[in-house]
């Protein structure tokens, strides 16, 4: 077992554990869009960046990707942490406008300055590189099929 500090909480958690999956054995919710418990985590939306400290330097890191070690201390909020986030959802808006989830993300953070303003069509091809591809993928297909289904 390893001893770790997650916003000022002590926890004991077994060797191996990630970041993202200690937070949510005790309650604390961490954003995340790619991430999926089936699937090895790669980190590649990034709303789930951390603070983390440990033998006095403190970084940014994804939380999914990130292995507890002992004495290890994080923080999930900050107001560094929130900018980075609302960085990465516009970055994935620029790429995939339509993405619902980014959305709604993006609102939720009431991100009114965005980076990328200019949002661009990207070929279905280069979409798969993205970590919401899959669900923006989905989404058209269902409101494709929902179209067809009132025509008949």
């Amino acid at each position: 077992m390893v001893k770790i500090t997650i916003n000022d909480k002590l926890l004991e958690v077994p060797e191996g554990t990630t970041v993202l999956e200690a937070a949510r054995k005790v309650g604390i919710a961490i954003p995340t869009l790619c991430y999926y418990e089936a699937v090895k985590p790669y980190g590649g939306c990034r709303l789930c960046l951390v603070e983390i400290t440990q033998g006095g330097r403190t970084q940014l890191t994804t939380s999914c990707t990130y292995p507890v070690s002992e004495g290890l201390s994080v923080i999930t909020e900050s107001p560094d942490i929130t900018e980075a986030r609302r960085l990465m959802i516009d970055l994935l808006l620029s790429r995939c406008p339509g993405c619902l989830n980014c959305r709604r993300w993006r609102d939720n953070w009431e991100s009114k300055n965005q980076v990328f303003r200019k949002a661009r069509k990207i070929a279905s091809s280069a979409e798969s590189a993205f970590p919401c591809a899959t669900n923006c993928r989905e989404q058209r297909r269902s409101a494709w099929s929902e179209g067809e289904r009132k025509r008949k």
